[in-house]
């Protein structure tokens, strides 16, 4: 009788081995759609990756003698080395079993066992990999799995199909500059597209907290005087953001000043006068004197526009007050 000196899975074929193979391990796999499956021997696949790593070196070699190019018996030996590893890896391949539902494995009493490897479709992924009816999904090692020799059992696979997300294309904010005075708050919005994006959640997030937070909604408080950069980002992995420079400006402590029944206060970028009686006029200037704006008082408040972070003198009647926004 002539032994087969080829692979495992070539001796288990072997028509003189048949009356065996009933006694060879068999683990039937069940398995959902979407995913391939192929299987080989451990032992095998080791060898395989020695393959690897022998035309990796031998690559390397060829490459450096032929950098070299002082001896071409070496470039040649090296090459042939690559060749050989190449046609050891061929043979590897040539012994992965593509497994199916209802398929069965054979693990064999002896060597290292049988490697499983699961490679899921695109849009799939793997939710359970039972073997003997408990979980092992948690030892995939890559997108492979380790069946010991001489097991038995059952490989049940199961699969779930993942709808693709809608990644974010384009993110923008309500407002790309903002100017505040201490201890105002502004509120900004963050629109996405499109309007069907799986996650439109965002980042929020300051460049300097000391001149003014934002919080996880975007509203932003101005802390101190200076510039500072509030980004949202976009969270789905799109890698977008949109910006809004804030400047923050030095509170001007007037608040609500009164003179002779005259308040004043300011808001923003607002200067407000209250308490002037109907008729009368109410001057804006700039702290140089230069006019800005009058404006008659039917009785009610009166409301300047102002620039900030500048001083202006608001006049009424003999009464001069200084603000600075």
């Amino acid at each position: 009788m002539i032994v087969p000196t080829l692979s495992y899975r070539a001796f288990l074929n072997a028509p003189q081995w048949g009356k065996f193979h009933s006694i060879q391990n068999r683990i039937p796999v069940k398995m959902d759609l979407g995913v391939k499956v192929t299987s080989v021997l451990e032992d095998e696949y080791q060898d395989m990756l020695r393959a690897d790593a022998l035309e990796e070196e031998a690559r390397l070699a060829a490459q450096e003698e032929a950098v070299r190019s002082v001896d071409e018996e070496a470039v040649m030996f090296a090459s042939r080395r690559v060749t050989r590893g190449e046609e050891q890896r061929a043979a590897t391949n040539r012994n992965f079993a593509a497994l199916f539902d209802g398929a069965q494995i054979q693990t064999g009493n002896e060597g290292g066992g049988t490697r499983i490897f699961l490679n899921p479709e695109e849009g799939v992924e793997l939710t359970s990999i039972l073997y003997k009816g408990e979980e092992v999904i948690d030892k995939l090692e890559g997108n492979s799995i380790l069946l010991p020799a001489g097991s038995n059992g059952s490989l049940e696979i199961r699969t779930n199909y993942v709808e693709k997300p809608v990644l974010v294309e384009s993110i923008s904010l309500s407002e790309t500059t903002l100017t505040l005075n201490e201890k105002e708050t502004a509120q900004l919005t963050v629109t996405v597209t499109p309007d069907d994006a799986t996650d439109k959640s965002v980042k929020w997030e300051s460049s300097n907290p000391d001149v003014a937070t934002v919080s996880d909604d975007g509203l932003i408080e101005a802390i101190s005087e200076g510039i500072c950069t509030v980004t949202a980002s976009t969270l789905d992995g799109s890698d977008l953001s949109a910006s809004c420079e804030v400047t923050v400006d030095k509170e001007s402590g007037i608040l609500n000043v009164s003179i002779d029944g005259v308040k004043v206060r300011r808001e923003g970028t607002y200067i407000y006068v209250a308490g002037v009686k109907a008729g009368e006029a109410v001057g804006l200037y700039n702290l140089a004197g230069v006019h800005c704006s009058t404006v008659i008082s039917d009785g009610s408040e009166v409301r300047f526009e102002a620039t900030p972070a500048q001083y202006y003198i608001v006049r009424v009647g003999k009464a001069s007050i200084k603000v600075r926004l």
